[in-house]
């Protein structure tokens, strides 16, 4: 009889052990899916702030067309109008000329004459603008090529 419940005893204690084991088991496995729900939670932010970046961006979209020798023109070829813009020439415009606008309409349009030095390497004409009339968004850039 003492045999028997020796056994029985241990069989238990076996049975217990097992039990733990998977438990812990399981609880790695919900930790890891936890996670795994976290990292996709991430992502998909991520991406949905990409989105919407990029929507923002396509909002306000400038370009800058060459007309003539030196005459260009800086046009928002987007569907909103940008605020608080400013323009740096990086040194290719001439005095007087105006880089600071409150308002630049869709479809608007503002004349430049950029004209280079002999021997100066490529530059780019930086504009930089709000999304919001208020300006209390960061400011977004586009570097363009003359």
């Amino acid at each position: 009889m003492t045999i028997a419940a020796f056994v029985i005893a241990c069989l238990s204690a076996l049975g217990t052990l097992g039990a733990v084991w998977y438990a812990r088991r399981a609880v790695a496995e919900a930790r890891r899916s936890a996670d795994a729900a976290k990292d996709v939670a991430d992502i998909e932010r991520a991406r949905r702030a990409d989105e919407v970046a990029e929507a923002d961006r396509q909002r306000v979209k400038f370009r800058l067309l060459h007309r003539t020798k030196d005459s260009y023109v800086l046009r928002n070829a987007g569907t909103d109008s940008a605020y608080g813009v400013h323009v740096d020439t990086g040194g290719l415009g001439v005095p007087g000329e105006i880089t600071h606008f409150d308002e630049f309409g869709a479809d608007e349009e503002q004349p430049f004459i950029l004209s280079r030095s002999l021997g100066q390497g490529p530059v780019h004409v930086v504009v930089a603008w709000h999304m919001r009339p208020d300006r209390s968004d960061s400011p977004q850039t586009a570097k363009l090529l003359p």
